[in-house]
């Protein structure tokens, strides 16, 4: 998998007080598939 620098960031700010990110970009960057990473099973 490819490492994202944005990912460490992401989950710092997941952590804090703030109550939603947005990930936004191109067509076939691994938007899902962070986003996928970065959220609990369910």
């Amino acid at each position: 998998m490819i490492e994202r620098h944005i990912e460490c960031t992401l989950r710092q700010r997941l952590g804090a007080v703030v109550p939603a990110v947005v990930l936004f970009g191109p067509r076939q960057v691994g938007k899902t598939t962070l986003a996928a990473l970065l959220t609990p099973p369910t």
